[in-house]
């Protein structure tokens, strides 16, 4: 069976209005491959920013960070960025987008 894991940036008080909204978005776009069982089974994470500045931006798809060392995965999101094209997840959800990655299989 497929899975969703959504985790949510931190922030004071955290988004959590967009974190629900992708989350909703992401079941509503998989909802009949689901019911069909033709869903592939895997496990996607979608990360959400929290924006105490700017807009969230995305989602975007990237691959899940191999080596996050010297990144500060747990800080605010800086949403007033205007990077394009993150390397993956931790690079996304820094420059305030909603990251959507598939979990790699053990």
């Amino acid at each position: 069976m497929p899975a969703l894991a959504v985790s949510q940036g931190l922030g004071n008080p955290p988004d959590y209005a967009s974190g629900v909204k992708a989350a909703l978005a992401w079941l509503a776009e998989h909802r009949d491959a689901i019911a069909a069982g033709k869903a592939p089974v895997e496990v996607t994470n979608v990360n959400v920013p929290t924006c105490t500045a700017g807009a969230v931006r995305g989602p975007i798809e990237v691959p899940v960070a191999t080596d996050a060392t010297g990144r500060d995965m747990l800080g605010p999101s800086n949403c007033e960025s205007t990077a394009e094209a993150p390397a993956d997840d931790v690079d996304g959800l820094s420059n305030g987008y909603v990251t959507v990655s598939l979990i790699p299989a053990a």
